[in-house]
C-alpha cells in the first residue's frame, strides 16, 4: 500500500534508537522504513521525556501545578497574551500561591524535560528524504506548545500536524 502509515513506537528500527544505539546506525533507519511515505511519531516518551531520576520536589503540588497548566491564565500565555511574569502574578492570585513559588514550579519542571535531539535529527532527514512526519501525544495542545516554547532542539514545522 502506498500510502501507508506507521507509529514510530512499533517500527523496529525507530524502537532502537534509545540510549544503546549509535548515530552509525541512523541510515538503517531509514533504509528499513523506505517502503513507507509517512511517519507517525509518538512525541511523549519517543521525543519528549521527564527525566524522573532527578526527584526535585516542585514547591507546589503537582496536582494544583497540572490545574495552572490547564487554566485560562496559562493559555493566554501560551497564545502570547502575556508575558511570563504576567501570567506568573495572574497565576498566584488566582491559586493562592506565592509569585516565587510559581516562577520556581516552572522552572523545575523545564528542568526535567528532556528531548531527544537525536532522533529528531533522524526525523529531519527522513523528512527531507521526501516522507511527511506527523506526532502524536496524549499531552494536551497547551502542554505541548509549552514543551515547544522552550526546547529550541524541536521545531514544530517539522511536522505535518500533531495529534493530541
Amino acid at each position: 500500500m502506498a500510502d501507508q502509515l506507521t507509529y514510530a513506537s512499533t517500527v523496529h528500527a525507530v524502537d532502537n534508537l534509545g540510549a544503546h544505539s549509535s548515530p552509525s546506525s541512523y541510515p538503517q533507519v531509514v533504509k528499513e522504513i523506505a517502503s513507507f511515505k509517512a511517519i507517525i511519531v509518538d512525541l511523549d516518551n519517543l521525543l519528549i521525556s521527564r527525566n524522573t531520576v532527578d526527584s526535585i520536589p516542585l514547591p507546589i503540588s503537582r496536582l494544583t501545578f497540572r490545574r495552572i497548566c490547564g487554566s485560562s491564565v496559562w493559555e493566554k500565555r501560551l497564545r502570547g497574551d502575556l508575558s511570563e511574569p504576567q501570567a506568573y502574578r495572574l497565576l498566584a492570585e488566582e491559586f493562592n500561591l506565592s509569585n516565587h513559588a510559581v516562577q520556581q514550579a516552572f522552572q523545575i519542571s523545564r528542568s526535567k524535560i528532556v528531548v531527544d535531539e537525536r532522533l529528531f535529527q533522524v526525523l529531519k532527514r527522513i523528512q527531507s528524504n521526501g516522507y511527511t512526519v506527523y506526532g502524536m501525544t496524549d499531552i494536551s495542545r497547551q502542554e505541548l506548545e509549552f514543551v515547544f516554547s522552550f526546547a529550541p532542539a524541536i521545531d514544530p514545522g517539522l511536522f505535518t500536524r500533531v495529534f493530541t
